[in-house]
């Protein structure tokens, strides 16, 4: 019996469904291109500032928790406790601060807002941030997922507790002016690396982890480290250092 309806051979429906795919593909990369734009145009222009005073305080306890993104942290010349500036994902609202003083000690939380709905063009925030050399320090870090570039200059450290999950780390304590730190450093997957001061006395224990190890000027093998200096009112820095997946290099350098 003849319908009267005739379909068109094999091999040109499936050229006409292989010139649907692409064009259909073409048309999503070019939305994704513009939004992509939009999107980084208003990635970049995300910049807050932040700044908080210490007030009377004897001493700060400060801590910083990120999920995704980096922090640079240096030293303030002034008398904020914590300044700089936030841009990303993130930056319109800013992070979640909390400053409360009890008994004459600040504390200060900065953490990240977490979100599952984050755009996959670029999803990481940016915090540049500067501490204040006012009053002692007690210093806290935990990053998920980025990199940690932290170069506190003279601020007056007394504890710090680095913890990072995935991410490269660079600690530089080369013009720390405290007079004792305790100092604990958790790596997950990431290279490390510690640069320590001359003029102080170190010690040092490194948990093993996978990856190489470079140790320059300390003395010490197997994992415990030490620099001394014959000044007995040198200052002393306590730090343990669990390695992770990655390299270590830790060196001892001499002011310039």
């Amino acid at each position: 019996m003849n319908t009267g309806i005739r379909f068109p051979p094999l091999r040109q429906i499936i050229i006409w469904l292989l010139i649907i795919t692409v064009v259909s593909f073409a048309i999503g990369a070019i939305i994704a291109g513009i939004e992509g734009n939009s999107y980084r145009s208003k990635y970049q222009s995300n910049v807050t500032p932040v700044e908080i005073e210490s007030g009377t305080i004897n001493h700060a306890i400060v801590a910083l928790e990120m999920d995704s993104g980096s922090i640079n942290l240096s030293e303030d010349q002034f008398t904020s406790l914590i300044s700089g500036n936030i841009s990303g994902v993130h930056a319109q609202k800013g992070p979640d601060i909390s400053y409360k003083i009890t008994d004459e000690i600040g504390h200060m939380n900065m953490k990240q807002e977490s979100s599952m709905w984050l755009d996959p063009i670029s999803k990481e925030d940016q915090w540049n941030l500067t501490l204040g050399q006012k009053v002692p320090t007690s210093l806290s870090i935990m990053m998920n997922t980025g990199d940690l570039r932290i170069k506190p200059g003279n601020a007056n450290l007394t504890d710090l507790s680095i913890k990072q999950s995935t991410g490269d780390l660079t600690l530089d304590l080369s013009e720390w002016k405290g007079t004792h730190l305790m100092g604990s450093i958790d790596e997950g997957i990431g290279s490390m690396t510690i640069i320590l001061p001359a003029y102080a006395s170190i010690a040092t224990h490194v948990e093993n982890g996978i990856g190489s190890r470079s140790i320059l000027g300390l003395d010490g093998e197997k994992g415990t480290y030490y620099h001394t200096v014959q000044d007995r009112q040198a200052p002393v820095i306590s730090l343990s250092v669990n390695q992770g997946i990655g390299d270590l290099t830790m060196k001892v350098v001499h002011e310039s």
